[in-house]
């Protein structure tokens, strides 16, 4: 499918007036499938008409209009691709096969904290991470439940910590069945069911593993997956979206692209693939699928450095992009095979690479974020629709239609170089509150992001226990 238009709201204040009461001018905003277009409400003369932006010129009833417009004119508001101050944005996608509980709260105290670690001063980023239900080897990867069955492993209590804190946001395929498979939808259903229970809510899916894992999700590209087939012993996929799933990552959506979703040409082209495509599983069911950079080489600690590199870093600010990085930062390969990875973890170039994302975050270039925040950031950001309106000299209104959990909100930034005030409000009319930033060239307003924190970790005898 072609790649979806990210133009919202283009130049407003060349639209018509409404004529709505008041005398306040309005205009409606939607994602243009046409690069060109806009949705103009004009109620002036009861029709709501399309026109294309390069040929828009003021005519005699608009000019009329002008004329009888008496209260104060509607300042053009943009909305910006990412959260004021960012030009862009990135992720990291780490799935959880070889990560010893040692390891991942080591790992995770360094990237998410800003305390002294192990590997040296925390960077306070918010990486999340990803989340095994069940799995056929301990030794290998830790779970939420004990090995296959439904008892609670003695992980299990700091891992709903995880979920609830937003740290964790990824289903990881339910488990790790490497080498033997046997993951089933009974499986399935009560790994759903312990989440729902728990009120612990994953948005996120990505595939895991080996062919013998066929709980995977296979989509349009299906081969060994038959998570996604109705009346397989594996279907689950029906549950799994009734649960809450609503973005995949499957075999097929790693990329070597950097970055996905690069601002559009003054033209309208989009040069480069999206960040999330929409696909209809095999069921029927609706889902949207993501895309990580994966690189040449496979993704581990030895790679990292080289995901991260300036240059990656460079084009994602250039073309104004977003970027998951597909990892698995529990694997050690230096031995030619694949391993549980021990401390120090990051070879140095890797922490140099980290270092440098969190030195372009606090400079205000690079959006650091979890990647279900990034997925639905920009989905809500390409599809929402908003109106503004004058509401006083200076001041203007944007009013958000698009029906969403408030939640979702939050990074959404609206600017403007002409008005003194901008005000925010929901489908429903409420406030939303929002920070300000003024300076000399403009006034931007961010709905707030609250990034997730990490837990207390827990005592060194719960993490070394064999």
């Amino acid at each position: 499918m072609p790649p979806r238009n990210l133009f919202v709201g283009d130049d407003p204040a060349r639209d018509a007036d409404d004529g709505e009461e008041r005398g306040a001018r309005l205009v409606r905003h939607r994602v243009a499938q046409d690069p060109f277009e806009h949705r103009v409400d004009a109620r002036a003369d009861s029709a709501v008409r399309l026109v294309r932006s390069e040929s828009m010129r003021p005519t005699a009833a608009l000019a009329r209009g002008r004329q009888a417009l008496t209260t104060h004119r509607r300042p053009q508001v943009e909305l910006l691709r990412f959260p004021h101050p960012y030009r862009a944005a990135l992720a990291l996608s780490n799935d959880a096969e070889f990560m010893t509980p040692r390891a991942f709260w080591d790992l995770h105290r360094f990237l998410n904290t800003s305390a002294e670690t192990r590997l040296g001063p925390g960077l306070g980023l918010p990486i999340t991470d990803s989340l095994f239900m069940y799995s056929v080897d301990e030794r290998r990867s830790f779970s939420y439940f004990d090995a296959t069955s439904t008892r609670p492993s003695r992980h299990a209590w700091w891992l709903r910590d995880l979920v609830a804190a937003g740290v964790i946001d990824v289903l990881h395929a339910f488990g790790d069945f490497d080498g033997v498979g046997g993951c089933t939808r009974p499986h399935a259903a009560a790994a759903l069911d312990e989440l729902s229970r728990q009120d612990l809510r994953l948005e996120v899916w990505s595939n895991h593993g080996s062919a013998e894992n066929t709980q995977n999700i296979g989509g349009s590209h299906a081969t060994y997956q038959r998570g996604d087939l109705p009346g397989a012993d594996e279907y689950h996929s029906d549950l799994t979206t009734q649960y809450g799933v609503r973005y995949c990552w499957l075999d097929f959506n790693a990329t070597n692209e950097v970055p996905q979703d690069p601002r559009p040409t003054r033209f309208g082209r989009v040069h480069g693939e999206p960040l999330l495509e929409d696909e209809t599983l095999r069921d029927g069911a609706r889902v949207r699928l993501f895309r990580r950079y994966r690189g040449p080489n496979r993704p581990d600690p030895a790679t990292l450095a080289a995901q991260l590199s300036e240059r990656h870093l460079e084009l994602l600010q250039e073309r104004e992009g977003a970027m998951i990085v597909y990892q698995h930062l529990g694997c050690d390969r230096s031995s030619g095979e694949c391993v549980p990875n021990e401390y120090p973890y990051l070879p140095d170039a890797a922490v140099r690479a980290l270092r440098r994302v969190a030195s372009l975050r606090d400079e205000g270039r690079i959006w650091v974020t979890g990647v279900q925040r990034l997925l639905r950031y920009r989905d809500v950001q390409a599809s929402l629709r908003w109106r503004t309106r004058a509401v006083g000299e200076g001041a203007v209104e944007v009013a958000i239609e698009s029906r969403c959990d408030r939640r979702d909100l939050a990074g959404l930034t609206f600017a403007s170089r002409h008005a003194k005030v901008i005000h925010v409000v929901d489908a429903d009319g409420r406030a939303v509150g929002v920070d300000v930033e003024t300076s000399r060239e403009r006034v931007s307003v961010t709905v707030p992001v609250v990034e997730p924190e990490l837990p207390p970790t827990p005592a060194a005898h719960e993490l070394d226990a064999a």
